[in-house]
């Protein structure tokens, strides 16, 4: 089974539970958040065009008919077409009571992903580390033999010029072309001489490869924790919204209950008063203030589902310059 059928596979799975099994929010909106971006999405489509229908209707091969029709459509929505009264929004639709939760929750799986990306980096550049620590013992143990190939040079040429004082040699030049020990000298000096140049030529290899690699590691973490401090601060902003948006439900809601409140005391006044000296006034059975405020609250939900989407659109861009730069 490949990727795309286990894709299938567990959106058929969600939109069979959606539609028959009926879980609680929770349930549903942590199956839904497990999943990426583009899925969360496809499924959203979905759950629209098969909510209204007739379960006993809804067939697999329905199911996996829309699922290649919205895979090919690049353009799918990710903010739902409804509208009408907040009662009626509410009745098409019970996901949306959570949004804000949910929006807030997928900024944290992005800083998750992020931090995780991180702590893999983190492992990669403490592998480096210990490959530079096994460069630098090389580098040590090739300078230590460098040394000494300095050092046996240096007696090498202490023994020549020994050789070539010595008062009992009548000829230093014919002794220096006939004698065997001094020609065995010579030809070890040079054999030192090449593998010292070796020796120095390997030692600035590992030296350059070394500090090659340390200075890619550092360039890609720096990217990564300033991505990491981008997302954390559109995580904050987003949290600063959501409570602002609440604050104001709340005042909301405060005076709808002082206004009934207020209804609530002018009743028993009004019933004092002869039926003859005032018109019957009857109050609507539906409180105007409560659909004022519905009407405000969903305002205020649409223009926050528009900022997560703003927000949402760039996780994709994210995604593949993380690839990229791996």
């Amino acid at each position: 089974m490949n990727e795309n059928d286990l894709i299938v596979a567990a959106t058929l799975s969600l939109v069979h539970c959606s539609l028959n099994l009926v879980p609680s929010d929770q349930e549903l909106q942590e199956k839904v958040c497990s999943l990426p971006h583009e899925h969360q999405c496809l499924l959203k489509t979905l759950l629209e065009k098969f909510i209204t229908k007739e379960k006993s209707t809804v067939t697999k091969e329905m199911i996996i008919s829309e699922i290649t029709h919205l895979g090919e459509d690049s353009n799918i929505s990710v903010t739902s077409p409804l509208s009408g009264t907040p009662l009626s929004y509410m009745l098409q639709l019970k996901v949306s009571k959570s949004s804000s939760t949910q929006s807030s929750t997928k900024k944290m799986s992005k800083v998750q992903r992020l931090r995780h990306q991180i702590e893999q980096l983190t492992s990669v550049q403490m592998e480096l580390q210990e490959d530079l620590e096994t460069a630098n013992q090389t580098i040590s143990k090739l300078t230590d033999t460098v040394t000494n190939k300095d050092n046996e040079i240096a007696r090498l040429k202490a023994d020549l010029t020994i050789l070539a004082n010595n008062e009992e040699v009548v000829s230093a030049e014919s002794v220096h072309r006939e004698c065997k020990k001094c020609q065995n000298l010579m030809e070890k000096l040079e054999t030192y001489e090449n593998e010292c140049m070796e020796l120095q030529e390997e030692l600035s290899d590992v030296t350059k490869k070394k500090e090659s690699k340390f200075s890619t590691l550092q360039e890609e973490i720096m990217t990564y924790e300033m991505k990491l401090k981008q997302s954390q601060e559109k995580e904050e902003f987003l949290i600063e919204e959501i409570n602002h948006f609440n604050r104001v439900i709340t005042e909301l809601k405060k005076v709808n209950q002082e206004q009934l409140e207020y209804l609530n005391e002018l009743k028993p006044k009004r019933n004092d008063i002869s039926e003859s000296s005032l018109p019957d006034i009857s109050l609507p059975e539906d409180n105007l203030g409560n659909q004022v405020i519905d009407l405000q609250i969903q305002e205020l939900r649409q223009s926050l589902e528009e900022k997560n989407c703003v927000i949402l659109c760039e996780q994709p861009y994210a995604a593949y310059e993380l690839e990229i730069s791996k």
